[in-house]
């Protein structure tokens, strides 16, 4: 990787720590500057074996499995709890780790920023980046600390509202689904044993997943095509009325009992954006939620951000100059992640049709396996 001395990454998310952990193993030189002063921001998630094995690569999966808990089913119930449906996911001989494990977030950006930082990377926070100039052998970057730099490229991996991407491609439409979410964490209690999915009685879902620590993930979804939002003073009181009024087992009345404060409460209406190809303009590229945002259907949002670390890795190894990887990069990855973000947004629900793509319908059993088959194929 001659070509390639030195590499800003803006964001300290999954797809900018695993990059950056990547990007390290050849030897580069490596900035990463987040915006936030923590990035430790959020709930927790699902990372699946395509994920998993990139991060064996860069020596995190051990931490990552210590701190996770294996979810191999999809488990589907009732709004009173019984079962209705209960998926075991496929174990390849191949695999020696679960096919599947949910993760706080705040475990997953600790474990990635240890091993980047382990690798030598220089990691800022707190930091904005005010300004880029672009030419063919390199990038000149301004922060809003007054520092200038210049890389031979920039890789922006600051999520769905990336600054780089409105810098070098201008204001892109962000395409907001029909179906928003509260995610948080609350105490583990013997009604939520194992993970699973309830099918509220209005039309929500709830789910519940063991983590570590004797904690649950917690996460409900509903239709919405009124453009609804969850003020965050009544947060806590939208969801107390959705649990309240929809589900009536032990796990409801204990999620209600163990309900955290507003400010722990995350509420977001499902993302589904996924930008034209190519990702990158000259010496600056693109990469996970920056690139592809997609809805939470598919539990690979995070997964599919770190492939793409992976795969830019394994591209700019091979290649002799940056367009001929970069150009090598988009031929990997344009078709998989755009038949993951179609699989995803294929159940997306709405009021005027909440049921069709959604959990109860017979089909999306079938559909699910389809993703999982998918997700084992090689990236």
């Amino acid at each position: 990787m001659r070509f390639l001395k030195s590499v800003l990454i803006v964001g300290g998310g999954s797809a900018g720590l695993t990059c950056a952990a990547f990007l390290r193993k050849a030897g580069v030189a490596v900035e990463v500057s987040e915006i936030s002063t923590t990035v430790n921001v959020g709930a927790a998630l699902g990372l699946s074996s395509n994920a998993l094995t990139p991060l064996r690569e860069i020596g995190a999966l051990d931490e990552i499995l210590a701190c996770s808990t294996p979810n191999l089913h999809m488990h589907v119930c009732d709004a009173d709890g019984r079962t209705l449906v209960d998926l075991e996911r496929p174990q390849p001989a191949g695999i020696d780790f679960p096919v599947n494990v949910i993760i706080a977030r705040r475990e997953l950006t600790r474990i990635l920023t240890g091993v980047v930082e382990a690798a030598g990377a220089t990691m800022f926070f707190g930091r904005q980046l005010v300004s880029m100039l672009a030419d063919s052998d390199g990038v000149s970057v301004v922060f809003d600390d007054g520092r200038e730099a210049r890389y031979d490229a920039v890789v922006g991996a600051d999520g769905i509202g990336s600054t780089v991407r409105r810098m070098i491609w201008g204001e892109s439409p962000i395409q907001a689904t029909a179906e928003v979410g509260w995610r948080w964490l609350t105490p583990a209690r013997p009604s939520m044993r194992r993970g699973a999915y309830y099918l509220g009685s209005g039309g929500t879902n709830l789910g519940l997943f063991p983590i570590p620590g004797q904690q649950i993930y917690a996460v409900m979804g509903e239709p919405t095509d009124d453009g609804f939002v969850s003020d965050p003073a009544k947060r806590r009181e939208d969801v107390v009325r959705r649990l309240g009024e929809q589900f009536d087992g032990a796990f409801a009345r204990d999620a209600l009992a163990d309900l955290p404060s507003v400010e722990a409460i995350h509420f977001s209406r499902y993302p589904a954006m996924l930008m034209p190809q190519p990702w990158y303009k000259g010496r600056i590229l693109l990469i996970g939620d920056a690139a592809h945002a997609l809805p939470p259907h598919s539990s690979s949002g995070a997964a599919m951000a770190i492939e793409d670390g992976a795969v830019l890795y394994d591209e700019l190894l091979r290649a002799t100059e940056w367009e001929a990887g970069v150009h090598a990069f988009m031929e990997r990855r344009w078709p998989r992640v755009k038949q993951v973000f179609e699989m995803a947004c294929d159940r997306v629900r709405s009021k005027a049709d909440p049921s069709a793509r959604s959990l109860r319908d017979p089909h999306t059993g079938e559909k699910v396996k389809s993703l999982w088959k998918f997700l084992l194929q090689p990236f």
